[in-house]
């Protein structure tokens, strides 16, 4: 039998979002639910309501499950979008993470996510190549639960905290747009010793420059040596960049 939480994101990816069935959604998410991405949180009807006119625009958009997270009582999934632009049609595709609560009765709560619509708007500009995404692998749908021990938990936030000497593959395979000074553990998702967990990087865009603040969400897994291997975050390049250009700076 397959995990009950697998089968709501089941209904998620292929009844909700590929196939744009918005009354799905109300369906699988609680009243209550509240989506985050970087520093803006909306209300399910906010929500679906941004996601109403996303599909008005990318009336070809497609989610691509790489990877599910399952701890005992959240899951965190690792995903490729794809999309035309609507604008000229040039091709894209961009990667997401997001960490999902469920309620008790089963639905979704709440999601933290980030999306690299940076990396997006660079492919549909011609300014780097589009990011392969293929089909979900049907293994996917079979991921089950693993343990989250309080011990590995906390060793996993110890190596976040220097994220620097992480083995760490961010957004499209840049580098990372800030030097990190600070990394705050925001959430955390674990699943035996592999994990996801959203972050707050605090450090300067470049060498003389002040501090900025640089959200991330992404996944790894924790070493026996207690280092971080084989990870994949995604950060918020758009939202620095908007807020550096508020004050007359780029990224």
């Amino acid at each position: 039998m397959r995990e009950p939480r697998i089968d709501v994101m089941h209904r998620y990816v292929e009844e909700y979002t590929n196939r744009h069935d918005l009354s799905i959604a109300r369906e699988i998410m609680h009243p209550d639910y509240q989506f985050t991405m970087g520093d803006t949180t909306l209300d399910l009807e906010s929500y679906l309501a941004m996601v109403e006119d996303a599909l008005v625009h990318f009336t070809d958009l497609r989610l691509v499950v790489d990877e599910f997270i399952v701890g005992p009582e959240r899951l965190a999934m690792m995903f490729t979008e794809t999309a035309t632009s609507p604008k000229d049609g040039a091709a894209a595709a961009w990667r997401g993470a997001a960490l999902y609560t469920f309620h008790p009765d089963g639905r979704l709560l709440a999601v933290t996510v980030q999306q690299d619509f940076w990396g997006r708007r660079q492919q549909y500009k011609g300014l780097q190549p589009t990011v392969g995404a293929g089909a979900t692998d049907p293994a996917v749908w079979a991921t089950v639960a693993g343990d989250d021990v309080p011990a590995v938990r906390a060793a996993i936030a110890d190596a976040l905290a220097d994220i620097r000497s992480a083995d760490i593959d961010y957004d499209d395979g840049a580098e990372l747009a800030v030097a990190p000074d600070r990394v705050e553990v925001s959430d955390i998702v674990v699943s035996n010793r592999r994990f996801a967990a959203a972050v707050a990087i605090t450090g300067p865009s470049r060498p003389g420059a002040d501090d900025v603040l640089l959200t991330a969400v992404g996944a790894g897994t924790l070493t026996a040596d207690g280092e971080i291997s084989a990870g994949r975050f995604v950060t918020d390049r758009w939202g620095l960049s908007s807020r550096l250009r508020a004050v007359g700076k780029n990224l």
